[in-house]
């Protein structure tokens, strides 16, 4: 089976960046009921953070990543430099 390069490095890149930035965000999210995103953020990125400021500690990242996208009509995932998140409640200072 031939793979096609371009595809294969694509695949790749997008896997090794999901990995470097998992849970390693060191922006401040958890004090404020919105968040300006920054170049390198995802959405899964800045969950990591809010989960890791937030006084539970056992908080399911995949379902605060689903629910930031719901609270800002995110459809593809796609977020970009500049842009105001909000928070869901309970997470951001409400």
């Amino acid at each position: 089976m031939k793979i096609n390069k371009k595809i294969l490095a694509v695949i790749l890149t997008v896997s090794i960046a999901s990995t470097l930035t998992a849970c390693s965000n060191s922006n401040s999210v958890i004090a404020q009921k919105s968040y300006t995103v920054k170049s390198g953020d995802t959405l899964y990125s800045i969950a990591c953070d809010v989960a890791s400021k937030h006084a539970d500690k056992n908080i399911n990242i995949n379902a605060l990543v689903y629910e930031i996208r719901k609270e800002n009509n995110v459809k593809n995932g796609l977020i970009v430099p500049g842009q105001k998140i909000k928070i869901p409640g309970g997470f951001g200072n409400d």
